[in-house]
């Protein structure tokens, strides 16, 4: 997929590092932080550092067969007893790609 337009072709790695927390209700948070670096392609090339500060964000959340999905349409298949969970999903807007794996560590 080409870049958007204005866009420079790049490649991103972050970390997510936190706890989401479900209720039965539907309702959610996440609080955390995201580390990671941007490699940007381009004249002269860069590698940029991406950190977010911790935070709190609410969030709803539905589950059916076997998929979690969050506003926005975001789906993760849940795998392993719900100690993983996976997502994938492609930004046509952006060009971006994006691959979530969540883990369950208790």
């Amino acid at each position: 997929m080409l870049p958007a337009r204005g866009i420079p072709t790049q490649v991103a790695s972050y970390v997510f590092v936190g706890t989401v927390v479900l209720a039965a209700d539907g309702a959610g948070s996440f609080s955390g932080s995201e580390n990671g670096h941007r490699l940007i392609f381009g004249s002269p090339n860069s590698l940029v550092p991406h950190n977010v500060p911790p935070e709190t964000q609410p969030l709803a959340w539905t589950y059916a067969d076997g998929t979690l999905t969050v506003p926005g349409g975001f789906q993760v298949r849940v795998a392993a007893g719900g100690r993983v969970l996976v997502g994938a999903a492609a930004n046509p807007a952006d060009g971006t790609n994006v691959l979530m794996i969540f883990t369950r560590l208790r």
